[in-house]
């Protein structure tokens, strides 16, 4: 890997400029560029050392995406415009600088946060979710490589979007009372070992836990399986079933085995346990 320099003068890093490109493995931006555009680095495999200065105002979709030896990144004041997964969530840390108008990393959360909607649009392997923010974006923990040990989804959270945690390294999670749909594809591919769905949701959508192997223990505290809308498989039909043979244990409120027993969605635990 070796430096790349952006010579002076410069005002935009153009569209999939040194995408895949595993020689970069430093960029120096010039103080002429004021937009990073669409996957101008993404997947670039050794690229280490991002700083961008403070005359960048947009950056766009998928710019630093799956570049996973950045290790730290610092937004600029100046950026205003911050595409869907602009930020390799391999990061350990994002920090956002306190005198921006638009985005924030409160209590050092170590993500992107868009203040006025409070939605959480692009976290990393550090972030800490403050209980503040109401809403998850599409892909912003997508492809995570390991999230934070103390990691979980406050309460505040009404809204997870589609393919949020997608391909995410983490092991267990509850779901928040909070929630009411678990979106198209959220947790798809995931390492989830176990996951708690509360009462509250009413909708599962299509591939929410699709390839999600791992998972050998979904405790769900919904009273009726047929209260909750289901989106189609989409051909899916292992949802979680792997090739291996490990037992998947499904565990219901107490007297609704029979109704989890003969709903279709549920066909493919090999245990129901009421608690």
């Amino acid at each position: 890997p070796f430096v790349v320099r952006i010579p002076d003068g410069v005002s935009e890093i153009e569209y999939c400029a040194f995408e895949e490109d595993a020689s970069v493995g430093v960029i120096l931006i010039p103080d002429t560029i004021t937009k990073i555009r669409r996957f101008a680095f993404e997947k670039c495999s050794n690229l280490q050392d991002v700083v961008i200065p403070e005359s960048v105002n947009e950056i766009e979709e998928g710019a630093f995406w799956e570049c996973p030896k950045i290790r730290n990144v610092y937004i600029p004041k100046s950026v205003t415009k911050i595409g869907r997964y602009s930020i390799t969530t391999s990061a350990e840390t994002i920090k956002v600088d306190p005198e921006n108008p638009v985005y924030d990393s409160r209590n050092d959360c170590n993500a992107i946060i868009e203040t006025n909607t409070n939605t959480l649009i692009n976290g990393c392997c550090g972030t800490i979710i403050p209980n503040s923010v109401t809403k998850i974006a599409e892909s912003a923990f997508q492809y995570c490589s390991q999230l934070h040990y103390k990691f979980k989804i406050p309460d505040s959270v009404r809204e997870i979007g589609r393919n949020a945690f997608d391909c995410c390294n983490l092991s267990s999670l509850r779901i928040p009372n909070s929630i009411s749909r678990i979106e198209n594809e959220v947790f798809i591919g995931s390492t989830l070992s176990t996951i708690y769905i509360p009462n509250s949701v009413n909708y599962i959508g299509t591939d929410a836990f699709c390839g999600c192997h791992n998972l050998t223990d979904v405790h769900i505290e919904i009273n009726d399986p047929n209260s909750v809308e289901f989106g189609d498989n989409d051909d899916c039909s292992d949802v979680i079933k792997g090739d291996d043979n490990r037992q998947r244990r499904l565990w219901v409120p107490n007297g609704t085995r029979g109704l989890y027993d003969e709903h279709p969605a549920f066909e493919i635990f090999d245990i129901i346990i009421e608690k």
